[in-house]
């Protein structure tokens, strides 16, 4: 199968560099500057079509990856009939795409390292077939959820965005520690560590998070100390209005 990416950043990069080792996906590639395309197909080992109308006439599978005020630009110069489109640019409703088969998919930074975190709707010219295959191409860059459309915004906000918040919590964690005299390289590379082993733990036992909350908290130690002056500065609903924010924001960039 032959799967055409319009756009090389970050994430088509991040997707392209795992499907590589599917052997029964032939990947293409195209974007604005031929020559930087071709450059980097050559690094990766893939084919670099010189236009988004000849990869979009080559392939079976269009990718779009470019920036939403893009989008209308591509689709005008691009025929996706008989084609399934797989399109990841924010906030952008199905509804914005030619009536054909479209996927859109929301995924996150952690595509590097193949954990993201991926939302991904159909529209009703997709059949199980050409589903099966958007969940493949997404699922070799981390877990994939299918989700309704209208949760996209949210979903955006609790996955999307939120690897920003917790890199902020985590440079809030070392930098305190800096304050109490560790190295703050140390103190990141400590912090980054126990947050990541937290997630786990919780996405392993499939766990109510106050359930291990309190498995952590001993009666009046430091723990609770610690989640004391958390609530009484707001963390809750401070993390609760940002997730309020982002939602908000999507919508306006949506509409």
């Amino acid at each position: 199968m032959k799967i055409g990416f319009i756009g090389n950043g970050n994430m088509a990069n991040a997707i392209i560099t795992r499907l590589r080792t599917h052997k029964h996906f032939d990947l293409y590639v195209s974007g604005i500057d031929f020559a930087e395309v071709s450059a980097y197909a050559a690094e990766l080992e893939i084919t670099a079509i010189d236009g988004n109308s000849a990869l979009a006439a080559e392939v079976d599978v269009v990718v779009l990856a470019v920036k939403p005020n893009i989008v209308p630009l591509v689709l005008a110069e691009i025929d996706v009939k008989d084609k399934l489109l797989i399109t990841i640019a924010a906030g952008l409703s199905l509804s914005s795409y030619p009536d054909s088969a479209v996927v859109r998919v929301m995924p996150n930074l952690n595509a590097r390292i193949a954990r993201a975190v991926s939302a991904i709707v159909a529209n009703g010219f997709v059949d199980e077939a050409q589903l099966a295959v958007a969940k493949e191409i997404v699922s070799s860059i981390g877990s994939v959820y299918e989700i309704p459309e209208k949760d996209f915004s949210t979903f955006t906000a609790i996955a999307g965005s939120s690897p920003a918040f917790v890199f902020e919590f985590i440079d809030a964690m070392s930098r305190a520690a800096l304050s109490h005299g560790m190295p703050k390289a140390l103190a990141t590379e400590i912090a980054a560590n126990a947050v990541a082993g937290s997630a786990e733990l919780l996405a392993f036992e499939h766990a109510n998070p106050w359930d291990l909350i309190n498995q952590v908290s001993s009666p009046g130690g430091t723990t609770v100390a610690g989640s004391r002056a958390l609530h009484e500065n707001g963390f809750y609903n401070t993390v609760m209005q940002a997730i309020d924010a982002v939602i908000e924001r999507d919508q306006e960039l949506g509409s």
